[in-house]
Order: C-alpha cells, then sequence, then structure tokens
C-alpha cells in the first residue's frame, strides 16, 4: 500500500497556483513565475473562457504573455451556450495533464475565496477604477456596442458569454444607444439607470463585488 501511494503521488503533477482577487495582479505575477521555468499559464477566469470581448473581459494580450501559452483563454464558442461548472472543472483538469504531459510546469492563476477577497476589497477600490479607465482608452465602449448590435440581430447569440459575464446593467444603457438627437450619451446612461428601482443598483453592486 506505501509503495502504490508513492508511486501515485510520484504520478501527480506539480502545479503552481496563485491565488488572489480580481484585480490584484494573478495574469502578471504568472508571467513572472513562467519566465523561470519551463511553464504554461492555465486561467481561471470563467468570463475569459469564451472568444470575443477581449478588452471588457480583460484578457491578457498576447503581446503581455511573453510567449507563455495560456489555457483555456478564449478557447469556447460564446454561441455554445452557458459552461456548467463540472464542464468547467473538466476544461481545468484536462489542461493541467496536458501541460504536465508535455514535462511543462503548469502555473494556475485562481480567485481567491470569497473571505480573502473581502478582506482586500477595501486595497483594490482605489486600482480597480483605473483599470476601468484603460480599458475604455482602449476600446472597451465600442467593443460593447459591437456586443450590443449582435445581440439586437441575434438574440440569442452568445448567450454563454453574456451570462458570464453577468452586468445586467449595460443592457438598459444600450437598448438607448446611439442615443436620440440631443441627448447625450451620459444623460442616456443617466435614464437607464433611473428606470432601476430606488437603491437597486447599489444593493446589485455590493452583492456583486464579493462574488468577483
Amino acid at each position: 500500500m506505501a509503495s502504490f501511494s508513492s508511486a501515485a503521488a510520484h504520478r501527480r503533477p506539480k502545479v503552481v497556483v496563485i491565488i488572489g482577487a480580481t484585480g490584484c495582479g494573478k495574469s502578471r505575477l504568472s508571467i513572472d513565475v513562467a519566465s523561470h521555468f519551463p511553464s504554461e499559464v492555465i486561467n481561471s477566469d470563467k468570463t475569459q473562457v469564451y472568444r470575443g470581448l477581449d478588452i471588457t473581459t480583460n484578457k491578457i494580450a498576447p503581446a503581455d504573455r511573453r510567449g507563455f501559452p495560456h489555457h483555456p483563454l478564449g478557447s469556447l464558442d460564446p454561441d455554445d451556450g452557458e459552461m456548467t461548472p463540472s464542464q468547467f472543472r473538466s476544461l481545468g483538469d484536462d489542461a493541467i495533464s496536458d501541460v504536465a504531459s508535455r514535462g511543462n510546469l503548469p502555473i494556475l492563476a485562481l480567485l481567491a475565496e470569497r473571505e480573502t477577497r473581502l478582506e482586500v476589497r477595501l486595497l483594490l477600490s482605489k486600482d480597480l477604477p483605473k483599470r476601468v479607465d484603460r480599458m475604455l482608452r482602449v476600446g472597451a465602449f465600442d467593443e460593447l456596442v459591437g456586443y450590443y448590435d449582435l445581440r439586437r440581430t441575434n438574440p440569442g447569440a452568445w448567450a454563454g458569454l453574456r451570462k458570464a459575464i453577468g452586468v445586467l446593467e449595460f443592457d438598459r444603457y444600450f437598448e438607448k444607444y446611439p442615443p436620440p438627437r440631443g441627448v447625450r450619451p451620459g444623460d442616456a446612461w443617466g435614464r437607464a439607470g433611473g428606470e432601476q428601482p430606488s437603491g437597486c443598483l447599489c444593493r446589485r453592486h455590493n452583492s456583486e463585488v464579493p462574488r468577483l
């Protein structure tokens, strides 16, 4: 029994796990670690598994990957529907086995447990708005306009990706975009938000932050 357990442990692939809250720099640290070993990175963000909306889902740009393969980044067609938790786990397990079979070290970037995320929320609250500003500067708004234009002509398009992103407040804004003549985009956003019941957006935001 002891020899069997030892052999099983020997066959088990070694995995480096980098755990942190959204926005704390897991991807950047994964690349830094990978530069010291023959490695490949495995991403655990469900929104980034689907192809499309690369800016909105904050996928690491190819130039920033420094040549290290990333799995399963952008590997699923967003029209294939929502991926179940068991399918997501199987995808990760397969990626780990695949990387290890090539003799490389799997580096898993993983979201922290809810308790840890709550502890660092205040620290990250100053940096996350800067990241959103950067995403807008490089084209997140235009990307979302194209996505919602597609949804107007094909309401079922990218159903899996839409469910994974889960920001329903966007819907009311982009239903009104482009705004009628004489109405500024900011006013359209205000009207969309104003249609929500009083305090609804705040409650939704507060409930979503721990999940993220």
